[in-house]
């Protein structure tokens, strides 16, 4: 016995038979209805049509149960249906390429761009975009003044004014790169954030002065000795108006200060002295230790002032107080410059012996710790390492602690004079060639921070800029770091 067809109606696209029961109908009215479901735009499926019922074979249908299972979703029965297929159906929104006429304009409003349509056939609008508007969008990078946080640096330059096209794209004309040998002081390219293409600032903080020696800073004031005009002066770092602190000096030189006082050596023979004045200039100077002949490298620490005696050759040191006569450290040195102190042991250089050495602190024998170096002045220490300046070839030099080779840092001076160590760097002046250079403390490239200096003889430091002392021009010099 054969059963008839079993056959499906969906109720939501059957407008002329919503209410058609899904169960089977009399075999003699099947093509009747199968051609009146079509003309009724209804969707249909038949579950395996001439099935026997003995499960073998052809058969007409299955039973009530299984044709549910086995109804086609509307998707993959109409063939207008399938998302994919370029074609655009009734229930997508773009299929392929085709988006049904919609475009950025008619979907956001925005004027420029391409849309796309995903797998599920919905259509993105995320390449579109208006430029103009002021709000970056699409595949847009900027937009006026919005330029989507970028900058200058974050787009691999140094620095400079990041700008945006008529188009939408970004513009780094405006950007500066530092090293690259073009010093474009236009786009904001200076030489306070670019040495390498623009050199140093350097500002003169004082002018006319006689014959300006020894300097110093403490956090608001540049102190300098005018030697052979015997006077002690001050000027704000800001520059400004400068204050006479201290006349009538015997040729005042090397210039410390700490804790409220200024420091000087007056480097007269056989009458020379260390004095000393409040910062303010508020007392009148206190001499400290006299009758010294011609001291002139100082160094001051907490506790001592450390001097050399040029013509005495000495190395010697006095309490800050002034309370006692000074130590005498070390003797017949053949005119000592320098000093230089750590914990244990005080170092100076012997220009006429071509020599450095060291005594421990307290007092006890000299040893030489470099010999055969050419009229070494300066001299500079850290945890493992002294280092010196030679005036006779004007090069820099290092040697261990406790002495050993010398190796030359840099070499090709012409008279190199005073040396300070700070941050990584050596730094020095060239008198006669009228430079102020450094070079790493390790070795390496010299910069020449300055130069055409009216014979630049002391240097000091701070956190933010180098100051020094041109003797033959009369001025004070400041460079920003």
């Amino acid at each position: 016995m054969i059963r008839l067809f079993n056959i499906s109606i969906r109720k939501t696209r059957c407008k002329t038979h919503s209410d058609a029961p899904n169960k089977p109908l009399p075999s003699p009215w099947v093509l009747l209805v199968y051609g009146v479901l079509l003309s009724s735009g209804c969707v249909v499926s038949f579950s395996n049509p001439l099935q026997t019922d003995g499960g073998q074979g052809d058969a007409l249908a299955t039973d009530a149960n299984a044709s549910d299972a086995q109804t086609t979703d509307a998707q993959t029965t109409d063939g207008g249906l399938l998302c994919g297929n370029d074609v655009l159906d009734s229930n997508e929104l773009c299929d392929g390429s085709d988006f049904g006429g919609q475009t950025c304009l008619s979907g956001l409003g925005l004027t420029q761009g391409t849309l796309s349509c995903t797998t599920d056939c919905l259509v993105n609008y995320t390449d579109c975009y208006t430029c103009g508007n002021a709000n970056v969008e699409g595949p847009e990078m900027c937009d006026g003044p919005n330029l989507g946080g970028n900058t200058c640096a974050q787009l691999g330059a140094t620095g400079g004014s990041l700008s945006c096209t008529s188009l939408c794209e970004l513009d780094l004309s405006g950007c500066f790169t530092c090293g690259d040998g073009i010093c474009e002081t236009t786009k904001g390219e200076l030489p306070d954030n670019c040495h390498d293409d623009c050199g140093w600032t350097i500002v003169t903080l004082a002018d006319s002065q006689y014959s300006p020696w020894g300097i110093a800073v403490d956090s608001t004031h540049v102190f300098w000795a005018n030697s052979e005009a015997g006077e002690i002066k001050r000027v704000a770092k800001s520059g400004g108006t400068v204050d006479l602190l201290a006349s009538s000096q015997d040729d005042p030189t090397g210039v410390n200060v700490i804790e409220g006082y200024v420091y000087w050596s007056n480097a007269k023979t056989d009458t020379g002295s260390i004095v000393r004045l409040p910062v303010n200039g508020s007392a009148s100077p206190q001499t400290i230790a006299d009758t010294l002949d011609c001291p002139i490298g100082l160094l001051v620490d907490t506790q001592y002032a450390y001097f050399t005696t040029y013509f005495g050759d000495t190395v010697q040191r006095v309490p800050l107080n002034g309370v006692g006569t000074p130590t005498i450290i070390a003797t017949d040195q053949s005119s000592p410059f320098g000093p230089a102190v750590n914990a244990t042991h005080i170092y100076w250089t012997s220009i006429d012996d071509d020599a450095v050495r060291r005594a421990p602190i307290g007092g006890g024998a000299a040893t030489t710790i470099a010999s055969g170096v050419p009229s070494p002045y300066w001299i500079v220490l850290d945890a493992t390492h002294a280092y010196f300046i030679c005036n006779g070839d004007g090069s820099v030099r290092m040697v261990p602690l406790a002495g050993g080779a010398v190796t030359t840092l840099f070499s090709g001076g012409v008279s190199a004079y005073h040396l300070l160590l700070d941050g990584g760097f050596l730094y020095w002046s060239d008198s006669t060639a009228g430079e102020i250079s450094r070079i790493p403390v390790g070795g390496g490239s010299r910069t020449i921070l300055a130069s055409g200096q009216g014979s630049p003889k002391y240097l000091a430091i701070d956190s933010t800029s180098l100051y020094w002392t041109n003797w033959g021009d009369g001025t004070i010099q400041k460079l920003s770091l």
